[in-house]
């Protein structure tokens, strides 16, 4: 998490067992928690970021 752009950095698996290129998702405030989960039951982990200063959650729902 980098709270001076308010985005998430991820590196998507490859299937070679590679990572790819960093990929930067907004979270649109600056968050200090991190988790992950599925949170919509499709076997497919999804990132959640809290704030404590803004009292919000984001849910960054992964797709295939």
């Amino acid at each position: 998490i980098y709270d001076d752009t308010m985005a998430v950095s991820v590196f998507p698996s490859l299937a070679d067992g590679t990572f790819g290129e960093r990929v930067d998702l907004s979270i649109g405030v600056a968050s200090d928690s991190l988790a992950m989960g599925d949170v919509n039951e499709d076997g497919i982990p999804d990132l959640i970021t809290g704030s404590s200063d803004d009292e919000l959650v984001t849910i960054l729902i992964s797709t295939p």
